[in-house]
């Protein structure tokens, strides 16, 4: 059940139901829940509220939390994207190594 998971704070859970406050026309709903989902560290939480913030859906229009959540999502991103990347070099050296035996 939804409503357990959002009440357990699980941050997906949060998003969720925040987006469904958005389509529901019930912004100011829809930002609680993904401005709690992003306090938990849920990055894609983070790129929907920059875009909250930047058309003042919910919120009155404010460039700089705007540019803060975009920040925020890309900065994961780039953290998810260089552990990627590490573990592909790992997998390479390891192929290399297994080749030269």
């Amino acid at each position: 059940n939804n409503n357990k998971r959002v009440a357990a704070n699980d941050p997906i859970a949060l998003m969720q139901m925040g987006m469904e406050y958005h389509h529901k026309g019930e912004e100011e709903a829809a930002v609680d829940h993904l401005t709690k989902a992003a306090e938990l560290g849920f990055v894609e939480a983070h790129w929907k509220l920059a875009f909250f913030y930047e058309k003042g859906l919910g919120v009155e229009e404010d460039a700089k939390k705007a540019l803060y959540h975009y920040e925020e999502a890309a900065m994961a991103v780039i953290v998810m994207l260089d552990m990627l990347l590490y573990l592909m070099r790992c997998k390479i050296i390891g192929l290399r190594e297994q080749s030269s035996i």
